[in-house]
Parts: structure tokens; C-alpha cells; sequence
């Protein structure tokens, strides 16, 4: 019998490829930052294409990225838990939206 993990989500993510970060403290305090590409995106979390790093679940990471989609002179930042580590980047889930950082993924989501 052919199982496949169903994928559980709170809200839908559309497909959008944006440069985004995040920091994190490692596991000897030094902090880390590791940049890529969201793969996908929505108001419960996204997907952080980027390299293999050996990151564990649930640790509290804060991630930027652009405001608009036009610059990237002012980033936004919000906070999230690792929810999900692929060979091809890592699953994070947002742990708290203000009404700014909703206005801003609204924007991403619908004029990129």
C-alpha cells in the first residue's frame, strides 16, 4: 500500500519566487543567516528554497524579506518555527502576523 504524507496546512500558499533570508541561533549561540528563494508563500508560512542545512525542527527562525516586490531597500521581518527540512531547502511556519506584515504578504501574493 502506497501512503503519501499529506500535507497539512492552515491556509494555501500560491507559488511565488521571492529572495528571502533567515537568522537563526545555531546550536553553539553563534547566529546564522542563510539566504534563498521562496518556492512558495502564504499567510501561514512558506517554503525557503536554499541549500542543505542541518536545522531542527521547531527552531524559532526570524525571516526577511522584501516589503515590495519592486525593492528591496526596505525588508520586512517576521518570526517563524522550521517546519519541514528538504534536500532543497526548509518549510517554515509564521509564528505571529501583525497587520503590517499581512498588508505586505497581500501585496506580495497578489502584484508579483
Amino acid at each position: 500500500m502506497n501512503l503519501k504524507r499529506k500535507k497539512r496546512r492552515w491556509t494555501a500558499r500560491s507559488r511565488k519566487s521571492i529572495d528571502a533570508g533567515l537568522r537563526f541561533k545555531g546550536c553553539d549561540g553563534v547566529e546564522v543567516l542563510l539566504r534563498g528563494v521562496t518556492r512558495d508563500l502564504g499567510f501561514g508560512g512558506m517554503f525557503l528554497l536554499s541549500r542543505k542545512f542541518n536545522i531542527p525542527l521547531f527552531t524559532e527562525v526570524t525571516i526577511f524579506f522584501p516589503q515590495t516586490a519592486r525593492t528591496i531597500s526596505k525588508m520586512k521581518t517576521v518570526r517563524a518555527v522550521v517546519s519541514h527540512v528538504a534536500d532543497d531547502g526548509i518549510g517554515l511556519r509564521f509564528i505571529h502576523l501583525d497587520a503590517s506584515t499581512c498588508t505586505t504578504l497581500q501585496s506580495l501574493l497578489l502584484y508579483q
